[in-house]
């Protein structure tokens, strides 16, 4: 069931398409006749690439249950006449420039797959490339912390007494220490520690642990009303996944860089010798 649909449901996305599209002569048999306008062998062969690819159309119209696909193409039909009895001009001329843009779009993928090569990507690139994003590939900075705050926004009062008290009497790398001390002067602070992921603290502070070195203790941060006091407790380098294991997979990732490259090199050409008008 859930097959008869996709079919049905393809059929009519090419049968709408094509509503108020001239068609070239076709003198292919005809198999069905929906309300005198009629369904030939090609438009069924063009249905079936569509579906099944250009390589697999012809074996699939020898293999595939021809009734039901061709049911599925009149009942497609059937839907478009009914649907275009309703239309406006506005709307045919909406639905012209689809069929004119999926039109465009088909012959530029096939124009593209035959005219089109790209070379193979070289060990050098695949290297160059491994080397310029090692961080796709598992090389991440680890940053252990381990953090103090407050639960709520200090008052002018509280913030001024802390301040004061860090800045002048209390700085120390030993973080537990640290939250004795501050609480015993009457600022209580909450414990914190954790690995520095993307997302976890607040932008000002992530951008702040990221400049502190291993054991390094930032000055205090306030933001939004709170109080942080920030400790890089470890900094490691993770190294990426070996070259070996991760180049057939960056080969993939060039093959449309290097299309890319190669499309933009051939329209580049073609702009040098058209007359193009912007208006």
């Amino acid at each position: 069931m859930y097959t008869l649909l996709k079919l049905f449901t393809c059929f009519l996305f090419i049968s709408l398409m094509a509503c108020n599209q001239s068609v070239g002569k076709d003198d292919s048999k005809v198999l069905v006749k929906v309300n005198a306008e009629v369904i030939t062998e090609n438009q069924l062969a063009v249905n079936m690439e569509a579906l099944f690819g250009k390589n697999n159309a012809l074996v699939r119209l020898q293999e595939a249950e021809r009734k039901k696909i061709i049911e599925s193409m009149v009942m497609s039909r059937l839907i478009r006449q009914l649907a275009e009895k309703s239309l406006d001009d506005n709307q045919r001329n909406t639905y012209q420039l689809k069929a004119n843009a999926y039109k465009e779009k088909l012959i530029i993928n096939d124009f593209l797959k035959e005219n089109i090569t790209v070379a193979a990507v070289s060990d050098e690139e695949v290297a160059a490339y491994y080397k310029k994003h090692p961080d796709k590939y598992g090389a991440i900075n680890l940053v252990k912390y381990e953090l103090l705050t407050t639960s709520e926004k200090l008052n002018e009062i509280v913030r001024d007494k802390l301040l004061s008290l860090y800045s002048t009497n209390i700085k120390q790398s030993d973080i537990r220490q640290l939250q004795k001390d501050i609480t015993s002067h009457g600022v209580k602070m909450l414990y914190q520690k954790g690995v520095l992921r993307e997302g976890i603290l607040d932008k000002t502070i992530e951008d702040i642990v990221h400049q502190l070195n291993q054991g390094e203790v930032s000055s205090l941060i306030m933001k939004n009303g709170r109080p942080y006091i920030v400790k890089v407790v470890e900094k490691t380098q993770m190294p990426a996944k070996p070259l070996s294991e991760v180049t057939n997979e960056i080969r993939r990732q060039l093959v449309p860089i290097a299309l890319k490259n190669a499309i933009r090199i051939k329209t580049e050409k073609l702009k040098e010798k058209a007359k193009i008008e912007y208006l």
